[in-house]
């Protein structure tokens, strides 16, 4: 005879589904590499204009070169090379968000537990 799965056990099984999706998920987004690579190239007698640009990246290589007789004209432009965790803004959500979830499950667990002792 079979028994019937707990609903409890199917949320909790759920729950480390999830986590380990976000696991997985937080550890690309920090081995992902970022920044501009092979960007702003220019070739033959191209001409690219950047003024007042502003352009932050995490790192920066094989960028802004030109070949032959191309131009670039970077007047007034800001290239602002971040390379501090703290500006990925994707992995602060991230983390908030897990936080948030997991504090939710242990302290309803916790509240559970508690409220069942007090109806004895």
């Amino acid at each position: 005879m079979q028994t019937p799965l707990d609903p409890s056990f199917l949320v909790n099984l759920l729950l480390v589904a999830f986590v380990l999706v976000a696991l997985i998920l937080f550890i690309y987004n920090l081995t992902r590499t970022r920044g501009i690579h092979d960007s702003f190239i220019n070739e033959d007698e191209g001409q690219q204009i950047a003024a007042e640009a502003e352009i932050k990246a995490e790192g920066i290589s094989n960028s802004f070169k030109n070949a032959k007789k191309g131009k670039q004209i970077l007047g007034k432009a800001k290239i602002i090379c971040d390379s501090s965790k703290a500006a990925n803004p994707e992995q602060n959500i991230f983390l908030k968000i897990l936080d948030l979830l997991i504090a939710y499950f242990f302290r309803g667990q916790r509240h559970r537990a508690h409220h069942e002792d007090k109806k004895k």
